[in-house]
């Protein structure tokens, strides 16, 4: 469990990133959400979406394994792999799904140009997040496309 501090339960994301990938590690059947609650007794489901966010972004800085969720059923099953065919299932419908934020992000970001002077700072990083957001948003569209 995390430590009190000042009547908030505070807890070390790092430490239990951890204690979750020796025991995916162990259990390569994979582990639900309840489960993952149960082994780093936390009571709330978005702290342990933390801590599997905090070991998705440990492993993301140069490991070749990651913890992709599996719909198995219906439960969801976060199973740690290093095999492509395992993980590509997956990692499609993410990028599909990011994709489609990234198009509404685009529309956005375009009328926050039209209501920003391009000559201030809040002007300079919206059409710079503009052009990235927007070229980011045409090339998946290729790679997607090239997928399908």
């Amino acid at each position: 469990m995390g430590k009190v501090q000042g009547g908030v339960q505070k807890y070390d994301f790092e430490e239990l990133a951890v204690r979750l990938f020796d025991e995916l590690v162990a259990r390569p059947d994979g582990m639900t959400m309840p489960e993952i609650m149960e082994l780093l007794e936390v009571p709330r489901r978005e702290t342990a979406s933390k801590v599997i966010t905090t070991l998705r972004l440990n492993l993301g800085e140069g490991d070749s394994i990651a913890v992709p969720v599996f719909i198995e059923g219906n439960r969801h099953v976060y199973k740690l792999t290093g095999i492509w065919d395992e993980a590509h299932k997956w990692l499609s419908k993410r990028a599909r799904y990011k994709a489609k934020t990234i198009k509404t992000d685009v529309a956005s970001l375009r009328a926050l140009v039209q209501s920003t002077d391009g000559r201030s700072k809040d002007g300079k990083v919206v059409r710079s997040l503009t052009t990235s957001i927007q070229r980011l948003d045409e090339d998946l569209a290729t790679y997607l496309e090239e997928v399908k």
